[in-house]
């Protein structure tokens, strides 16, 4: 049984004390009040209203009744209106600046969720290296932006901190062997000088963190610009690359590469979320920070 409709019919005429301005605040006629408090009466067994000389009041049972309801439909109006309140709020235009590793396993899939959420949002988006990164986000042509902290050091942008974000090699079958003898019990790998790897030119964050650490071990057949020219290259045998552990299957495993973890040296950054210090405070912006927030914090979770 649907009570739902008498009861909202009860508590605007225990509101109003009155079928008439019940009927005229409902849009309805009022024999169609009468109907309703008269069903929900006989539903629960005990008279609701009593009439006086103004009107209509509550009995004992019609005021314990309100008494819950009321506050119950309030709640329910409240949330509703919050939730419109929110998908207003993020109807606007969006700019989203990442590096091309942080959009393969984190920012599209969230975006996906953030554009079924609220489909009113123009959103624009940018991929590029940490440091163009920042540098849109600091000349105002991008609102958020998505890097690794060891590129960023502009005094006009600030930064928080999302994850950090561990490192794994990745092969292919031609370089089978040479991973094999450099693999521990553990099944992990320790990187040296009889590696070969493909890795991005200088200047890029992922190449100033293998030089960090590899030295004078590294020794790269091949320099290239994007994660799919690296991972082709791996593919066909020029070497071994360095990656996000969070690499998603369809571009590693699906394409037939492996992948191991590291024991020496362990490489790791962190990824950062920059917005400008003197953007001006929009909600849209504040509602998608909130969320990369809470999607780094459950990744987080789940290693």
């Amino acid at each position: 049984m649907n009570r739902e409709p008498r009861l909202k019919v009860f508590v605007a005429a225990a509101i109003a004390r009155s079928i008439t301005r019940a009927a005229e605040k409902l849009e309805i006629s009022q024999p169609a009040v009468s109907r309703h408090i008269k069903l929900l009466e006989e539903d629960v067994g005990c008279a609701l209203f009593r009439r006086n000389g103004r009107g209509i009041e509550l009995t004992d049972s019609g005021q314990q009744l309100f008494e819950v309801v009321n506050p119950a439909f309030n709640r329910i109006d409240a949330v509703v209106g919050q939730l419109q309140l929110s998908a207003e709020a993020v109807a606007g235009h969006l700019r989203i600046a990442s590096v091309h590793t942080l959009n393969t396993y984190f920012v599209v899939p969230l975006l996906q969720e953030i554009m079924t959420a609220f489909p009113n949002l123009s959103l624009q988006m940018f991929e590029r290296s940490s440091l163009d990164v920042g540098e849109l986000v600091e000349r105002g042509l991008a609102d958020v932006g998505l890097a690794y902290d060891t590129m960023i050091s502009s005094e006009k942008l600030q930064a928080v901190r999302l994850q950090e974000e561990t490192m794994q090699v990745f092969y292919g079958k031609a370089s089978q062997v040479q991973i094999d003898g450099a693999t521990d019990r553990a099944g992990k790998v320790e990187l040296t000088e009889n590696l070969k790897f493909v890795a991005p030119p200088v200047g890029y964050a992922l190449r100033q963190l293998m030089d960090q650490h590899l030295g004078q071990k590294l020794r790269h057949s091949i320099e290239v610009e994007t994660i799919t020219l690296m991972l082709d290259a791996v593919h066909i045998g020029l070497g071994v690359c360095i990656l996000p552990a969070n690499m998603p299957r369809y571009l590693i495993e699906d394409r037939g590469l492996m992948r191991r973890d590291i024991v020496y040296p362990q490489m790791s950054r962190s990824v950062v979320l920059i917005t400008h210090r003197h953007m001006k405070s929009v909600p849209v912006v504040a509602h998608i920070i909130d969320r990369f927030v809470q999607a780094a914090k459950q990744i987080g979770d789940k290693e």
